[in-house]
């Protein structure tokens, strides 16, 4: 059975040190960034983000558990007048995907955002990623803008 859990300190370190370099990796592979600068760069960003860690105002970390096992992470923001969530991270340990963990980690999700009085959720999915693509879809979530990038060759 899926549950969240808030996480802990030893969790969000071990969040951080995964989810740093993913996250400059996305950045570059989307070319949004160069590689030169994109780790320093993502660090920075969390730091704003995140500026106190798992104990950050209006910020939702959860340890995703799959029974007693832990099977991922998931991070909800609330916007500045709190009528909106936004989803910065979902991540299922490679070993637990396609097996409705994300899903189910997705649904409970929602129920804690209407305890927080969110009235919608908001996410960004890389165009790369098709796979997130359907699981949000399939939950519901519509596409709201579609940038689009072509690269010129001479």
């Amino acid at each position: 059975m899926t549950s969240l859990v808030a996480m802990s300190e030893v969790a969000f370190g071990c969040f951080l040190k995964r989810t740093v370099p993913e996250y400059a990796g996305e950045k570059v592979t989307a070319g949004n960034w160069l590689i030169e600068g994109s780790l320093e760069r993502s660090r920075a960003e969390f730091k704003r983000l995140l500026p106190n860690g798992v104990q950050t105002k209006d910020n939702f970390l959860y340890t995703i558990m799959q029974g007693d096992f832990e099977a991922g992470a998931i991070w909800l923001a609330g916007s500045e007048d709190q009528s909106r969530g936004f989803i910065y991270e979902l991540y299922v340990e490679e070993a637990n995907r396609a097996r409705g963990i994300a899903y189910a980690a997705m649904r409970l999700l929602e129920l804690e955002a209407l305890q927080h009085g969110f009235k919608s959720l908001g996410l960004h999915v890389f165009g790369h990623n098709r796979i997130a693509q359907r699981l949000y879809e399939k939950l519901g979530f519509a596409v709201t803008n579609i940038n689009m990038t072509k690269t010129l060759e001479p």
